[in-house]
């Protein structure tokens, strides 16, 4: 896993009318085996590992508490944590969310035609 910590307190919040105390530090993780990560040297490297390892990373780091952010896999991985909730982790942010009604992830699952409910708008531009 490759890391990337930017102190963004260098940037000084106070020269620009904040307090110091807006100053945060952003830890950027690599996905393992994606960017600048090599690859997996073992199997089972999903979301759900990946979050444990990123709340493991965060408090070997030093944070006591901590939010994550993520887009694209690194949403998933970001609603993992979520769900795993550990008492570290204030909150998440996603840009990509994993938010699907029911009726639609049974009919996807099944291989069904959309479900009823669906708008003829929705079904045109999905369609």
């Amino acid at each position: 896993m490759t890391l990337c910590i930017c102190d963004v307190s260098r940037d000084n919040p106070a020269a620009h009318g904040a307090s110091a105390a807006d100053s945060f530090h952003l830890v950027i993780p690599s996905l393992p085996g994606y960017g600048f990560s090599g690859k997996p040297t073992t199997t089972g490297w999903g979301p759900e590992r990946t979050a444990r390892a990123w709340v493991v990373l965060m408090k070997r780091l030093g944070y006591d508490t901590f939010a994550a952010q993520g887009g694209d896999l690194g949403g998933v991985v970001a609603n993992v944590m979520g769900r795993q909730a550990p008492s570290e982790l204030l909150g998440i942010h996603v840009n990509f969310p994993a938010t699907v009604p029911a009726d639609i992830v049974k009919s996807l699952q099944n291989g069904d035609p959309p479900p009823a409910s669906l708008s003829a708008e929705t079904l045109r531009c999905t369609g």
